[in-house]
């Protein structure tokens, strides 16, 4: 049984004041600029104590409207959605929550102290305190802190918007929980996580394979420490994590030293290593990211999908593939923009984000926009548009890409 602890430890108005441009709906076809509202959003940065000692960070935004709430990617937090608590907090509510193990969302304690007191890293000791018995950074935690978050601290259902693993993790929740949302938007969702096989495998060999290898529960095996630690030292270096982002971001201008700099930060957190090595043999969830959109479908779970069309990573094929499983869903490809749309063309993403719930909060009588161009609108970056496509293939790859993936709905009785 879930067991969570909604009490809100600190809650501070942090000093973001931003002038945020709302344009609340597409020109007429010629107006080269669209009508603007210029407000005011407040930032404000929450701690909520979940479960143990788990101390999970948050940020908010607006006072009014529909709800919505971020889910980050790996590696990165609510500073990754600034952007969109500034702007789409002036007429909506919105919540970006950091993972457990990622941004500021960390143990408040060692969850496996070290003999030696001055040791480093956190969970590197040779036992589990009682609290953190189970302690795993895996998409099951993470959907269940999401679960609890949306149960204690929002207290209803909400619009769920994940980027990459925030996707992935966007569709476990609404597949767990479909009560505690009203639509989920993928944005460049991963489709895959983990390698290791779930103890609960309806394959017998995967099981056994998943019940003998370590399955990233606290503390970190002595085996694992050396390479890991390691490893994540390797990781975290600047200069890596520039390059990583330089694969993804089609936007360079967006790849700031600021940027750098907020995802490092976190990763000098004593218990950032031990939370690393978890994340990689943390073993797959029960259902797959597939099998999650079909539960979407089944259980009528509005789903739309945003994804930068020149990211090298979740290529457009596995949009297609996500539009083929739930065929109602808008897909819509924003370019050029890479793995982080919502970062690198954030102004022509917050109106899509805006027109897909303004689409459901009336019943479709709000139209969803078939194109959006940056220099119609009036937008700083003129390159930008987003399109309504129908995820169809359409060259030889994508071709054999749909052959591969498949993703038809299954028929329903």
């Amino acid at each position: 049984m879930l067991r969570s602890c909604p009490q809100r430890l600190h809650s501070q108005r942090r000093a973001i004041h931003a002038r945020s441009t709302s344009l609340d709906r597409a020109p007429a076809q010629g107006q080269k600029a669209a009508q603007s509202v210029e407000k005011e959003s407040i930032i404000e940065g929450h701690t909520w104590e979940w479960r143990h000692r788990w101390h999970v960070y948050y940020e908010t935004a607006g006072t009014q409207g529909p709800p919505l709430v971020f889910l980050p990617g790996f590696g990165v937090g609510c500073f990754h959605f600034r952007d969109q608590l500034r702007d789409l907090g002036s007429d909506h509510r919105v919540w970006v929550m950091d993972l457990l193990g990622q941004g500021n969302s960390w143990p408040s304690h060692d969850p496996a102290p070290h003999a030696d007191g001055d040791f480093k890293y956190w969970g590197f000791g040779p036992a589990a305190e009682e609290w953190a018995g189970d302690l795993i950074y895996s998409v099951d935690t993470w959907t269940s802190q999401i679960e609890a978050f949306l149960a204690t601290v929002v207290k209803e259902p909400v619009y769920l918007l994940g980027n990459s693993l925030g996707g992935y993790l966007a569709v476990s929740l609404a597949a767990r929980r479909p009560d505690l949302v009203k639509g989920v938007c993928l944005v460049n969702a991963t489709p895959f996580w983990a390698f290791i096989p779930s103890p609960k495998s309806k394959n017998w060999f995967s099981r056994q394979i998943g019940r003998v290898i370590w399955a990233g529960a606290v503390p970190v095996p002595r085996w694992a420490r050396w390479a890991s630690s390691r490893w994540w030292d390797a990781l975290r270096n600047p200069g890596t994590i520039r390059a990583l982002l330089a694969q993804v971001y089609c936007n360079r201008e967006r790849l700031s030293d600021e940027l750098v700099a907020q995802i490092v930060e976190p990763t000098s957190h004593p218990a950032a290593a031990s939370a690393f090595a978890s994340i990689i043999f943390a073993p797959k969830p029960e259902n797959s990211f597939n099998e999650g959109l079909h539960k979407l479908r089944a259980h009528g779970v509005p789903l739309c999908l945003m994804y930068g069309r020149e990211d090298p990573w979740v290529r457009p094929v596995w949009g297609q593939q996500a539009k083929r499983i739930v065929p109602n869903a808008p897909y819509f490809e924003i370019s050029p923009a890479g793995h982080c749309p919502h970062h690198e063309a954030y102004e022509v993403f917050n109106i899509l984000v805006r027109k897909w719930i303004a689409h459901h909060e009336t019943d479709g009588e709000e139209p969803l926009p078939e194109r959006l161009d940056a220099v119609e609108i009036g937008l700083a970056n003129e390159l930008v548009c987003a399109e309504l496509v129908s995820g169809e293939p359409r060259n030889a790859f994508e071709r054999i890409a749909s052959g591969v993936l498949g993703g038809r709905p299954r028929e329903s009785g």
